[in-house]
């Protein structure tokens, strides 16, 4: 059986007679004359709903086209009267759909049915009236006289996609207009259309819809013109969203320690020892709330809104992180970077038990020093999915705007593709001068991560609207391989006391034996959730706000390559001979990212 799609017709007609002719097939012989008695039972008509095949027989003597239609249900032919019969023509031989005012005879199977026509006559039946064969008349084979003085719109509801001609409109956030018919459908000029929807062929429910054209039913103010076909109007869409967002913090470990003044020299800037505090370190960083944009764009690919594509480009600002200490502009005596010493000596050389130790930046009458931390976080996505429509159900709604203003609870379903890009660094600069002298020791380490996430995505979107209000629920899970690359360096710079300045490899946490570019490849999800209220501010232009949460998992970052486990030996320049473990040492280690936040924008659809 055919699936029935939506096409609404709504047109009065004045001052037009319409001409008929016999079908075959009727249970009266067709151009014959119709006897006194065929109309001797009382007429009353009723609203009904026709379901079944069109057909289409066009009069040899006097060259007019009549249209009927047998209900698949009762078995009832009924003749189809309408102003517009010229739009009939489209679904000869189709199984359509028809409401209007109805009538049918109880001895035959014959009755007419009057879809949207206003006929100038007032004919009313006529038990004496007899058709003469061939003339035209407004007596007909099917046993009944024409029917007079009806505005009642009708639908049709046909299985074949429709063209929106030019001018016409359905939900396209242009106000409708009267379509004035062909100059020979008209037998004195004065008569008018109303206004012919075809939308596009989805939905699942039909709409009851009196005067189209009637101001008052096209609803503006419910966001958008009525549209039967189920779900949200438009061919195209695009889609712009600001972004405040707030991510998982980079929880970074104890870089920069200090000390009471009078803290004896080798406890200063030793954690664990009295007085001790960490300036720079343990707490998460790169936490704040930021901005970010988000654009998406999507087609139906035809008319009938079932496949479509849409793509979408997100990004988030870059987020910094910077702090400084200066024991000469910081009133900070003591400065240093703590460290865990694996392999300590004594002053004879003979290893000792490992512990807390620190690198000494600044102390009093010894040496002034500073450091400075940066670090800093970016992201950005893109995805490329086929759209496919899943179901629809139309819920009409009366109300003061009219049937037009309705609610429908679309779903759709998302395969495509998903790549995510999530960088961070973090640097950490020292330097310590001898008080009263040019020497001087820089030291830098730096540590870059890299994850490219590429993926197959599924997902599923639901979509609803009342009135102007519109609802967005839109779920996504990638799963796919993320490459993970992490670059670790450090160099030392070392200024003599002649000025001459030497670079060295290794810095204090980056040495040889942990620097260099390490890169994997692994299984990598990433699940997406929106939520989305949207309001209609024009037919085509809607304002949205919403929450949106992206959550990935097996993503590398730089804290996670610090090791704080160090052999001093390996300082620069490095001890010779060397003695002891090789530490620090790079080993991958991964945690689970996220980020969410709420994001508003506009919506248009055309």
């Amino acid at each position: 059986m055919p699936r029935l799609h939506p096409i609404w017709l709504a047109v009065s007609l004045s001052s037009l007679s319409v001409a008929t002719s016999g079908f075959s097939g009727d249970k009266t012989t067709p151009d014959t004359p119709i006897q006194s008695r065929v109309d001797s039972q009382p007429r009353v008509e009723s609203l009904r709903t026709v379901r079944g095949k069109l057909e289409r027989r066009q009069n040899g003597l006097n060259g007019k086209t009549t249209y009927a239609l047998r209900d698949l249900q009762t078995g009832i032919r009924y003749r189809i009267y309408s102003a517009d019969s010229t739009r009939l023509r489209t679904f000869v031989g189709r199984t359509v759909r028809m409401r209007g005012q109805g009538w049918n005879r109880s001895d035959i199977d014959v009755g007419y049915l009057r879809i949207g026509a206003t006929v100038a006559s007032s004919m009313p039946p006529s038990d004496s009236l007899d058709a003469v064969p061939g003339a035209d008349s407004h007596s007909h084979h099917d046993g009944h006289t024409e029917p007079a003085h009806h505005t009642e719109p009708a639908y049709l509801s046909d299985s074949i996609s429709q063209t929106l001609p030019a001018g016409w409109v359905s939900r396209s956030g242009q106000t409708p207009v009267a379509i004035q018919p062909p100059a020979s459908e008209l037998n004195d000029g004065a008569a008018t259309l109303g206004t012919l929807e075809i939308p596009t062929p989805v939905g699942t429910r039909l709409h009851d819809l009196d005067l189209l054209d009637n101001p008052s039913h096209r609803c503006p103010q419910c966001g958008a013109l009525p549209d039967y076909a189920c779900g949200p109007a438009g061919a195209a869409w695009v889609r712009a969203e600001y972004l405040y967002w707030r991510s998982a913090g980079m929880s970074i470990p104890s870089l920069v320690s200090t000390s009471p003044a009078a803290t004896p020299i080798e406890q200063a800037g030793i954690l664990g020892e009295p007085g001790t505090q960490t300036l720079v370190g343990a707490e998460d960083v790169l936490a704040d709330r930021r901005g970010g944009g988000r654009v998406r764009v999507g087609l139906w690919l035809g008319p009938a809104r079932v496949w479509g594509i849409e793509g979408d480009y997100l990004v988030l600002n870059n987020l910094n992180y910077e702090v400084a200490q200066d024991s000469s502009l910081n009133g900070v005596d003591v400065l240093a970077q703590p460290f865990f010493n694996i392999h300590p000596l004594d002053d004879l050389g003979n290893p000792q038990v490992p512990g807390e130790d620190a690198y000494l930046l600044a102390y009093p009458q010894l040496s002034d020093g500073a450091v400075q931390v940066r670090a800093s976080t970016s992201m950005r996505s893109a995805s490329l999915h086929l759209v496919r429509f899943l179901g629809c159900r139309d819920f009409p709604q009366e109300t003061t705007c009219g049937p037009g203003c309705a609610y429908y609870s679309r779903v759709n379903l998302l395969l495509g593709f998903q790549f995510m890009e999530f960088e961070e660094n973090l640097s950490v600069l020292s330097q310590t001068q001898p008080i009263g002298s040019i020497e001087r020791w820089a030291v830098s380490d730096q540590f870059d991560t890299t994850n490219d996430f590429q993926g197959g995505e599924i997902g599923f979107h639901w979509q609803a609207q009342r009135h102007v209000w519109t609802f967005d629920l839109l779920g996504r899970v990638a799963v796919g391989n993320v490459h993970q690359l992490v670059n670790i360096s450090g160099q030392t710079v070392h200024t003599d006391l002649g000025g001459t300045e030497t670079l060295l490899a290794g810095g204090l946490l980056a040495q040889r034996t942990n620097s260099g570019i390490h890169e994997r490849n692994v299984l990598g999800l990433i699940p997406q959730a929106q939520a989305t209220v949207g309001v209609f501010l024009t037919p085509q232009l809607r304002f949205t706000l919403g929450y949106s949460l992206i959550y990935w998992t097996n993503v590398v970052r730089p804290t996670d390559s610090i090791e704080r486990d160090l052999n001093p030996q390996l300082l620069p320049p490095e001890s010779v001979p060397f003695s002891g473990p090789e530490r620090p040492e790079f080993a991958f280690r991964h945690q689970d990212f996220w980020a969410q936040g709420f994001h508003a924008g506009l919506d248009y659809r055309w």
